[in-house]
This record gives structure tokens, sequence and C-alpha cells, in this order.
């Protein structure tokens, strides 16, 4: 069963919070499997699918791993890379 991805364009006030954990070797959540190649593909096809987002990403992870939050440095930068505007300046995660 393929997992589908929808973006539903909610307005120019909006904001999207991304929390994500990072699995593995460095890979996201499997629920999180069909966002990365929608991102994937827009940031190879240069598609403007976000424009006018507003965004925070929150990796969670352990920093004795050595791929510690990677999906969420992905998300932030892949997103930001599209052209987006983040809420808040990129800031460590906490780290435990």
């Amino acid at each position: 069963k393929q997992n589908k991805i929808i973006f539903i364009f909610l307005g120019p006030d909006c904001s999207v919070f991304i929390i994500t954990s990072t699995t593995g070797n460095g890979e996201p959540p499997h629920h999180a499997i069909g966002f990365k190649g929608v991102i994937e593909d827009a940031l190879k096809n240069e598609k403007q699918i976000l424009k006018g987002l507003k965004y925070a990403v929150f990796g969670l992870g352990s920093s004795i791993y050595e791929n510690f939050c990677t999906f969420g440095k992905f998300c932030n930068s892949s997103i930001e890379a599209l052209g987006k505007v983040p809420l808040k300046s990129h800031a460590d995660s906490l780290r435990i």
C-alpha cells in the first residue's frame, strides 16, 4: 500500500509545525517516508509546492547516535531551500 501525501494550502496566515524523530541510520519514521519523497521530488524539480508557507521544525532524538536528528535537519533545510520562511531561526534541539 502506497502512502499518499496531500498538501492543502490554508492561506497566507497559516503556520506548520513539523515534529519528527529520526530512526535507524538517519531515516525518517515510517509514517514520514512519503513526505520525504514529496520534498525530494520538489527539490529535484524545483517545484514551489509550499510557496508562502511559514514553518518550524522540531527534531527529536538522542545525541548519542551518529545521525542525531538527521531527518529533522533534512526537513528544515529542504523546506527552507524551497523558499519558505522559518518562523524562528534555527536552534539546536534539546540534547539528552
